[in-house]
């Protein structure tokens, strides 16, 4: 390749002495030497499109200097130059530098000082030259390879489309098991190769810089949803308990990529199911940080599965990279989901991590600097004063608050008809200041209203004679108490639970086990101010009266002492407040009322009263992680789960029989661990 140099000096001998000096590379065909008189001319050269790759400029000619020249010269990145002045004009040559000169020469100029600093540019020219083609075929090669990638794909789509739509119209039709079970088949191996084929999309895309972002508005909520709509399927299977945990200021309503953003968390819930065969699922997002008009969000996806080693961490979020070369074998994949995940994640402004100890679970993470819609009224989530936050709306709890709020004052109707249950709401209550009167039932709830006059309603769901949501309907019908707030209290995280709530009346929800943060931030965000004086009560038989929450524990007991399997003590305490008596109290309740739970239910099951059963199976699961047994309560949320999907009976009898070789011992366990009543 030859190098192009133009020599720019206004001394006439110059030009005859460089071609002697440098015949040999002039000749072999390396360089090749073109000459101006002064900086106008060689300006005129250059931009004629003769292609110029070094210039070997004088600094002092008339018409236009050298550094008049550079001046032109220095935004032209292709072009370096090389300038020459006398020892007298070092101040020159420091300006020349300055102004981006690639190097110098000192006059007079010794021939072979000049042949070593040409060599030394040219040298430069061509390995940047030669690294730009490079680069430039790499893109060509990467464009083509996407365009190619992104034809086939879409050929593959089309026929893909077809199959997928009409194994479906099929299956609406009455079919004998063996064809319905082969279309199915077929659908089901149609979406798997979909997946695979938009994951190699996204994949060339990435690699092209082809992948972009929409910037347009959307419901956060619908996003959770939906998404958690497309592995309840798996989680049902699977028997696996998901638990949403919504922080507070999260907006519903936001600017940005929905599509892709529930890709990333997708993906992240595809692999907790994937690799989870007992415990829970939970999906938590906060605002990591906020500005006027965006805020930094953070999704964790937690499971209780397999967990991963630190081998295992670093070869993640690589392409075609998967944590255990068996992973495809037994659950299939490409290895792209990660990666993707990845760039997403980057493109929204954030990133991912994942923190994993082998044998206890994982939580992958990801970031996403998210735009805040403008949002009025109808755009809440639900009504109330909670404009640019989540209430709970079937999306569960967050952590403790370091204070109970002061709710002196305040008249609160809890609708409850566990005992252990009435237990911590009351004693939660009545640390804040609460006044707590009770109804075991939604039938009692609905004439205690009637003759009295309450700030609040917390309000169970599943109870016998009426349960909550009649009870709400009917309360709704008065017009004068359709401003009267009604929080359901229900042990099911799920959505559809919510929505539930919200058509039946009720103005937003709290998940057992009761989690003292969200409890007082949802009845600080629906109490309004208090009046100056309570009226009396009318003449109705007095509620009874709620039993004062326990003193603190003495000394002589500390519940950090028990070493009961399956209990995490951490976790209840902190589910109330600390109180080291009320945990015990609650304790022993649990063992007195709970150890023949699972003999129940298998009672009202076979006697066929799912509803009964359910009911019981409910109430458990919630008492379960009031006190910390957070194992009990995922297999007692899998047998609920399996008596609402009406289960085939063998998979409903194994479940209650591992509930209850798991919940008896535990009793037994707790019921020799605890000091004597």
């Amino acid at each position: 390749m030859t190098a192009r140099i133009l020599v720019v000096d206004d001394e006439p001998d110059l030009e005859p002495l460089i071609r002697q000096r440098f015949r040999r590379p002039i000749r072999d065909g390396d360089w090749e030497f073109a000459f101006a008189h002064d900086g106008q001319e060689a300006l005129a050269y250059v931009n004629s499109g003769a292609g110029v790759d070094v210039v070997l400029s004088d600094i002092n000619m008339p018409n236009m200097d050298g550094l008049t020249l550079l001046s032109h010269l220095r935004h032209r990145g292709d072009i370096k130059v090389v300038m020459v002045s006398a020892y007298a004009d070092m101040s020159n040559i420091r300006e020349a530098m300055n102004r981006g000169a690639f190097d110098f020469i000192t006059k007079p100029m010794d021939l072979a000082d000049l042949e070593l600093t040409i060599g030394k540019t040219v040298q430069h020219v061509m390995t940047v030259r030669q690294l730009r083609d490079e680069r430039d075929a790499a893109q060509d090669l990467a464009r083509m390879k996407g365009e190619f990638i992104a034809n086939v794909s879409h050929e593959i789509r089309t026929p893909m489309n077809a199959i997928l739509g009409l194994s479906h119209l099929a299956l609406q039709h009455p079919l004998q098991d063996e064809r319905s079970a082969y279309l199915r088949k077929i659908q089901d191996a149609g979406k798997h190769l979909l997946s695979i084929i938009n994951d190699i999309l996204d994949m060339s895309k990435v690699g092209v810089g082809k992948l972009t972002l929409d910037h347009l508005p959307f419901d956060l909520q619908q996003v959770l949803t939906s998404t958690v709509a497309l592995v309840e399927e798996q989680i049902a299977q699977k028997r696996l308990a998901l638990v949403f945990r919504v922080g507070p200021g999260v907006p519903r309503r936001c600017r940005g990529d929905a599509r892709r953003l529930g890709q990333v968390l997708l993906n992240y819930l595809g692999n907790a199911v994937k690799f989870t065969d007992q415990g829970s699922i939970t999906v938590s997002v906060d605002v990591e940080s906020a500005a006027p008009e965006e805020r930094m969000l953070r999704f964790v996806v937690t499971d209780t599965g397999a967990g991963l080693s630190p081998e295992e961490i670093a070869r993640l979020f690589q392409p075609f990279e998967q944590s255990d070369g068996s992973v495809t074998r037994r659950h299939g994949g490409t290895g792209l989901g990660l990666s993707i995940a990845k760039s997403l994640a980057e493109l929204m402004g954030g990133a991912v991590g994942v923190d994993s100890v082998a044998g206890r679970g994982s939580s992958f993470w990801f970031t996403a600097r998210i735009g805040v819609a403008p949002t009025d009224a109808q755009d809440l989530l639900l009504e109330g004063e909670h404009a640019q936050g989540f209430a709970d709306a079937g999306l569960v709890v967050h952590d403790a608050l370091d204070a109970v709020p002061d709710l002196r004052g305040r008249r609160i109707l809890l609708v409850e008809d566990n005992a252990l249950n009435i237990d911590v709401a009351t004693g939660l209550l009545e640390l804040a200041g609460c006044t707590v009167e009770i109804a075991h039932n939604g039938a009692q709830a609905v004439s205690r209203i009637d003759g009295h006059r309450y700030d609040l309603v917390l309000m169970d769901i599943q109870m016998p004679v009426l349960d909550g949501l009649a009870a709400t309907r009917q309360i709704r019908r008065d017009p004068e108490r359709r401003h009267l707030p009604i929080i359901a209290m229900t042990a099911s995280a799920m959505v559809e639970e919510s929505q539930r709530c919200l058509d039946a009346g009720m103005n937003d929800m709290i998940v057992k086990p009761i989690e003292p943060a969200r409890m007082f931030e949802t009845l600080q965000r629906w109490l309004r101010p208090p009046a100056a004086a309570v009226p009396p009560a009318a003449a109705v038989p007095p509620a009874p009266a709620a039993q004062p929450a326990a003193a603190d524990a003495p000394p002589a007991w500390d519940a950090h002492s028990l070493e009961v399997q399956g209990l995490d003590v951490e976790a209840g305490l902190r589910g109330l407040l600390g109180k080291q008596a009320l945990y015990l109290r609650m304790l022993r309740r649990f063992c007195a009322t709970q150890a023949g739970a699972a003999a129940e239910v298998r009672k009202a099951w076979l006697a066929g009263d799912v509803a009964a059963a359910s009911r019981i199976t409910h109430t458990v699961k919630g008492l379960c992680g009031t006190v910390g047994a957070l194992a009990l309560a995922g297999q007692a949320a899998a047998l609920a789960a399996a008596l609402t999907e009406r289960s085939p009976e063998a998979d409903i009898a194994g479940l209650v029989d591992q509930f209850e070789a798991a919940l008896e011992p535990m009793c037994a366990a707790l019921q020799a661990a605890l000091p004597p009543a």
